[in-house]
């Protein structure tokens, strides 16, 4: 049924959706390749490393490491957990559960906190490990600034990760937001 309101008829927003769903799972499943790369990255070089094991490098490596793995066990639950859609349930039901899913932020809200929170420890421990590795590479700086460079770097870092994320989700999921809730509106009338 296409809707006046509506770009796409029920069979084309369900075929995005699906084509979306593939998408998210196969960008998970590149995240985790380019972790279990920094895993075996950070393992050469503690294994490899000339200085002493507590060094501050080996202490930061062995940080980003365990960051690595705890991001990598949140996106493997991730995949595993990920909500799939009942495309044999009523379509208003359809198009209530498009909409819930992929409105702004919202998204999240298909993990639990406990998946959410390890995911943010990772990140936190890569951070500490990196800023530890490179702050005696900034010796010609203050202390503070060392670490205000390093944490500039990743705010920067994670602005533009945001900024990325909010364009693929206007192109790829507002539209078909949009869409679901014009259909919803028609069904309701």
């Amino acid at each position: 049924m296409k809707s006046k309101h509506s770009n796409f008829e029920l069979p084309e927003i369900i075929e995005r959706l699906k084509k979306g769903e593939t998408a998210i799972k196969n960008a998970f499943k590149a995240i985790i390749m380019l972790y279990w790369i920094v895993i075996a990255i950070y393992v050469l070089r503690i294994l490899l490393s000339k200085h002493n094991f507590l060094s501050n490098n080996n202490i930061g490596a062995i940080l980003v490491l365990i960051g690595s793995v705890l991001i990598v066990i949140f996106f493997k639950k991730a995949i595993k957990n990920y909500p799939k859609f009942d495309f044999s349930a009523p379509t208003i039901t359809l198009l209530n559960d498009i909409v819930k899913r992929y409105k702004t932020f919202k998204y999240f809200n298909n993990f639990p906190l406990k998946n959410i929170m390890m995911f943010l420890i990772g990140l936190l421990l890569m951070q500490i490990g990196v800023t530890i590795m490179i702050y005696h590479s900034l010796g010609f700086l203050s202390p503070i600034l060392r670490i205000i460079y390093v944490q500039l770097a990743y705010l920067f870092l994670y602005l533009l990760c945001a900024v990325f994320g909010i364009i693929v989700w206007y192109k790829k999921y507002k539209p078909l937001i949009n869409n679901a809730l014009n259909l919803i509106k028609e069904i309701e009338a």
